[in-house]
């Protein structure tokens, strides 16, 4: 019983102070503010106007900008938690590393999250300039999607940290392997690698709605592989984490 209450107390030690030290960053709010206000300004001058122009501006932007930044935001965030001692304070009481790994990676599923929906909703304001929103609930379902498949982001970035001895050097892992992962998925025919294969899924299906088409169903082989994805690079770093010295 002591030994599940010190597990459950230190995860939710871990997170109070994760969340704490996020919500009082004013690159986090900055970050999202820009990308609702890029969305609108993207929806507002692509022709059409409605759904279908602020579906292209979350599309256009998901394969651009929006992944850079929660991949970014992981690396630089343990890093510099890493070389400040922040973690080494945090390990002195009942908290594991797997602890703080879990609870930087529950914080920037958040940020991913709150920026999917900045994103729907700064491209949904920029499309009623030139066209009504029809279909609201499937922009916001769309959002939600989006938000799920670049959670691969967030694994990779912790891994670039873990590996890096600065947040400088944090940051530039996760710059190149970010464009590492999109050369080499348009080199075989992939589109933006970073975002797995399952990146377009949402706005495909939802391209399909407004054309009044059935969406296809997903498959079984797509979500494990998706998972795998997901999951691999976040293992990966919890491995070495555990095995690097705290500063």
């Amino acid at each position: 019983m002591e030994l599940t209450f010190l597990t459950r107390s230190g995860l939710a030690r871990a997170l109070a102070a994760e969340f704490r030290r996020s919500s009082t960053r004013a690159g986090v709010w900055l970050s999202l503010a820009c990308v609702g206000l890029v969305a609108m300004l993207t929806a507002a001058i692509l022709p059409g106007g409605g759904d279908l122009a602020a579906l292209r501006s979350a599309q256009a932007l998901t394969a651009t900008l929006w992944p850079l930044l929660p991949l970014t935001a992981a690396a630089l965030s343990l890093a510099q938690e890493r070389q400040s001692g922040f973690l080494a304070l945090l390990a002195s009481g009942p908290v594991a590393r797997s602890q703080l790994l879990a609870a930087k990676a529950l914080a920037l599923i958040a940020y991913l999250v709150l920026g999917a929906a900045a994103l729907f909703a700064g491209a949904a304001l920029g499309a009623t300039l030139t066209g009504g929103i029809q279909r609201p609930f499937l922009l916001a379902a769309t959002a939600a999607l989006s938000a799920l498949t670049l959670a691969p982001m967030i694994s990779l970035g912790l891994a670039c940290a873990v590996f890096a001895r600065s947040p400088a050097q944090a940051a530039l892992a996760a710059l190149s392997l970010h464009l590492l992962l999109d050369t080499a998925g348009n080199a075989v025919g992939f589109g933006n690698f970073t975002h797995t294969t399952l990146w377009g899924l949402p706005f495909e299906r939802a391209q399909e709605a407004l054309a009044g088409l059935p969406p296809a169903p997903l498959s079984g082989v797509s979500l494990l592989a998706f998972t795998a994805w997901a999951l691999a690079p976040l293992a990966l770093a919890l491995a070495a984490f555990r095995r690097t010295n705290l500063p």
